[in-house]
């Protein structure tokens, strides 16, 4: 199976929602090669969300260090990243998430997949460093990385899709990267 539509799809997403969102117009995520054979610690931070249904799944990890994404965060309020708290990091990331989710989401459906969305979830920690990294290259199943081209060690986009059917996987060869939507506020708490 080429995973390469559907990864594709999640990395235009998730640079369109960042840019918007952070309102910095140069943010691109770029693929990452994916750490085999033992677990990496990619940041401190990560919020998860799930987009699925009873065929297939897909959950987007974002890893972020909170001095790394204050920038962005500081540039989406208009404040200073100085006065950017970890709080608020972690709500500007799980939005970040939701939003980029419902984006997929979107495109999905045009190709035939509906899937549900979970709500975000943040965590404090190295969430991955006792999970093996699954394997990346078996029917079925993917993994991949991409990283945020700036500000250096921000932010890494992990993303873990699962199918059982070869209609859905058939559907996703189809899908096409989205076109860039109208851009969505991220609301803070």
């Amino acid at each position: 199976m080429d995973w390469s539509p559907l990864l594709d799809s999640v990395r235009a997403a998730a640079s369109q929602r960042m840019r918007d969102s952070s309102r910095q117009p140069d943010l691109e995520f770029t693929p990452l090669e994916v750490c085999t054979g033992r677990s990496r610690v990619y940041a401190n931070h990560s919020a998860y969300i799930l987009l699925a249904s009873n065929m297939f799944s897909l959950t987007l990890i974002a890893h972020y260090n909170v001095e790394g994404i204050r920038p962005l965060v500081g540039s989406a309020l208009g404040m200073s990243a100085n006065d950017a708290s970890p709080f608020l990091a972690m709500d500007f990331v799980k939005e970040f998430c939701n939003l980029t989710a419902g984006s997929l989401a979107r495109s999905l459906r045009e190709t035939g997949i509906n899937l549900g969305i979970s709500l975000p979830v943040g965590l404090r920690g190295y969430s991955k460093i006792f999970t093996p990294e699954a394997p990346h290259n078996i029917a079925g199943q993917c993994t991949a990385m991409c990283k945020l081209t700036s500000p250096e060690e921000a932010l890494y986009l992990e993303v873990v899709a699962h199918c059982s059917s070869n209609d859905v996987l058939e559907l996703l060869g189809n899908l096409s990267t989205p076109q860039p939507e109208q851009p969505e506020e991220i609301e803070f708490l």
